[in-house]
């Protein structure tokens, strides 16, 4: 059995972002699904898109609609995508990112500040 180091920082998920073509058209669904509206729907300049995160229990969803057409989940929309993400909470970004990217995990946006989580900073990474 391989030996797997923890990758440092990491406490939890937050949440798991899900793209959709319009929340409006979505979150009746999700209502049903049983999920309550966690925040009002949050324009993300830095993302260019369109955040809503709803509750159920202790999941938390991201629900991601674009602005325009030249939002970046427009190609993932394209391709019927809909997990988007998990978001990590960390107590030590830089360690975190460099663990990962020593498991082989690729930035691929730069860090920014999130729409959706108080003082909280965000960088994508595809694994």
């Amino acid at each position: 059995m391989k030996n797997h180091k923890k990758i440092r920082g990491i406490k939890s998920i937050h949440h798991i972002g899900i793209i959709l073509n319009s929340i409006d058209i979505m979150y009746d669904y999700y209502l049903k699904l049983g999920f309550i509206k966690y925040t009002e729907k949050i324009h993300d300049k830095n993302q260019n898109v369109n955040v809503q995160l709803m509750k159920l229990d202790k999941i938390i969803i991201e629900l991601i609609e674009p602005v325009d057409a030249k939002s970046p989940i427009n190609g993932a929309l394209k391709k019927d995508g809909r997990l988007h993400h998990l978001c990590y909470l960390t107590e030590n970004l830089d360690k975190s990112i460099d663990d990962l990217k020593n498991y082989g995990a690729v930035i691929s946006s730069i860090q920014c500040k999130s729409a959706v989580i108080e003082n909280g900073v965000v960088v994508f990474l595809v694994t």
